[in-house]
């Protein structure tokens, strides 16, 4: 099945092929000339399902069909069931395949004696302390449209906001988190208020961007900005093990002082 549109992310087309039951084995989305398009940061997206119609693997693939991470930074889930068709395992890949984090901060999850056990990409498992120590990062989910600041200036899907302006995710989660210690929801609209009046300011002077693309910082320049101040980027939420948002921190801060 196919369904044209005209959206404003820049593809035309979505087209849709489902099982003999009905259910959508694969999305694709495609410009107005019929070539590939990126939704997001990915163009297909790909399903299959058990023979009870329970999703057990899901993945997602670029304008040349090659594996890709999506927004949440994993390319592939896998899932099992158990008779009552409850999940009992869930495990994330990235697009080379190796062990990845899903967006609640584990590789692999798998119930024993009716509790949940969590692992950690090196197939460790994750102690209930560990469990409790994630941080929840701030990520671009899709650019609204092709005409937006973010997308002139480069941001794409994926992207982690780590700095602008005056404004830094370091700082502003050391200081939610020691106001509301333990209320994650109260801790992330702190922190996003914080960005929000970053942006604001941008109303008035030039601004400069950094955000996490690929495990590396990329340094941006917005531009003075104008109407309702909005850059147009929708945002999500995904959790990062304590340990391994402390290294970033204090790579990512370094580097991005250095260039301030």
């Amino acid at each position: 099945m196919q369904r044209g549109i005209k959206h404003p992310e820049g593809f035309h087309k979505v087209k849709f092929v489902n099982d003999s039951f009905g259910q959508p084995t694969m999305v694709s989305y495609y410009k107005a000339n019929g070539s590939p398009n990126l939704y997001g940061n990915y163009c297909i997206k790909r399903k299959s399902y058990d023979n009870r119609g329970n999703m057990v693997e899901e993945s997602y693939f670029g304008v040349r069909d090659e594996p890709v991470n999506n927004s949440s930074g994993y390319h592939r889930v896998t899932l099992e069931y158990n008779a009552k068709g409850q999940k009992t395992f869930r495990q994330y890949f990235g697009k080379d395949h190796n062990p990845a984090y899903g967006p609640d901060g584990y590789h692999r999850m798998e119930p024993e004696n009716g509790k949940n056990h969590y692992f950690d990409a090196a197939n460790r498992e994750i102690s209930d302390v560990e469990a409790k120590n994630k941080v929840q990062l701030i990520y671009v989910d899709h650019i609204e449209s092709v005409n937006t600041p973010a997308a002139r200036i480069g941001m794409q899907a994926g992207d982690v906001l780590w700095r602008f302006g005056d404004w830094s995710f370091t700082e502003a989660l050391d200081i939610a988190g020691k106001k509301f210690p333990a209320k994650v929801d109260e801790v992330n609209k702190l922190i996003w208020s914080g960005f929000v009046a970053a942006r604001n300011a941008a109303k008035t002077k030039p601004s400069r961007l950094v955000v996490i693309r690929n495990k590396k910082p990329v340094h941006l320049q917005v531009p003075m900005l104008t109407g309702d101040g909005k850059l147009g980027f929708n945002v999500q939420t995904r959790s990062l093990p304590g340990k391994f948002f402390e290294q970033w921190a204090h790579v990512f801060s370094k580097e991005g002082q250095a260039k301030r």
